[in-house]
């Protein structure tokens, strides 16, 4: 799986995961007016200086109509994903380097310094997509795609920050996928939605780029039905509230076990899905 997703990475790189261009000069700042476009252009700036929080200062400042713009809500989320760790084409290149690592280890691997409130940048970033629209079918392609990289983004600053806190990047000792006193059920819904929404957006970005990796995907949320059952499976959960009881015994029971997608915290040998199914 991982290899085909460094395939389809590796073909975006002619779209950036951040429209930042500078378009006009800011003559507004220059006569001393503030206004919403001259801030937008000022958070723009800010980010492509990497300066994060600068930038939604910036936002911050917008009227609330401005902010509802739909191109405004998408540099929005922009931000907070940089914020979050989202570095487009570091994550393209990382994932040249995986070899036989599981999807969710990588993720944890690759975000070993978050912490969470770096992960609920994550969460905000989403959630600004989603206000655009919470069905992938109405949102573009570049959102979907966007939408797909910050849920995996996601995935891995909630379990780095969780489950990695002496950032070695191998799960703690006594972390535990399936005690609440390791990871929270509202935890567990976070890392369970960021890969929903990553594979519902990609599903529907409309482009062959989504196909191996959705397949591979969809194997696993298949493997759920077939050994702990459809009550389970939580891969189409694109919201907490929609993450059933059952679901975040899922989404434990997939992030413990070491041998498809998980991190393998699981002691259980071999540490597969059914070994490390939760109670």
């Amino acid at each position: 799986m991982i290899l085909r997703i460094v395939r389809w990475s590796i073909s975006l790189g002619i779209l950036s995961f951040l429209v930042l261009g500078c378009g006009s000069s800011n003559i507004l700042v220059d006569f001393g007016t503030v206004t919403d476009e001259s801030l937008l252009f000022q958070a723009k700036q800010n980010m492509n200086d990497g300066l994060w929080s600068d930038a939604l200062d910036n936002f911050d400042q917008m009227s609330v109509d401005f902010l509802t713009r739909r191109d405004v809500i998408y540099v929005h989320a922009n931000a907070y994903a940089g914020r979050c760790g989202l570095n487009f084409m570091e994550f393209v290149e990382s994932l040249g380097n995986i070899g036989s690592n599981t999807l969710f280890g990588f993720l944890m691997q690759t975000y070993t310094s978050a912490t969470l409130t770096i992960a609920d940048d994550c969460a905000q970033a989403e959630a600004l997509i989603k206000s655009i629209s919470d069905d992938p079918a109405l949102r573009t392609a570049n959102e979907n795609v966007f939408m797909a990289f910050l849920g995996f983004t996601k995935i891995g600053a909630f379990l780095g920050a969780i489950a990695d806190t002496d950032n070695d990047g191998s799960p703690d000792g006594g972390f535990d996928s399936c005690a609440g006193g390791s990871i929270s059920d509202d935890q567990v819904k976070e890392v369970g939605t960021g890969l929903a929404n990553a594979l519902t957006s990609l599903s529907a970005s409309g482009s062959s780029i989504g196909g191996d990796q959705v397949t591979d995907i969809d194997s696993m949320c298949t493997a759920i039905n077939s050994n702990l059952g459809a009550s389970y499976n939580f891969c189409e959960a694109t919201n907490k509230d929609d993450v059933t009881a059952d679901m975040i015994k899922g989404i434990r029971s997939i992030i413990g076990e070491g041998q498809a997608l998980g991190i393998g915290s699981c002691a259980a040998v071999p540490n597969n899905l059914p070994n490390c199914a939760c109670p």
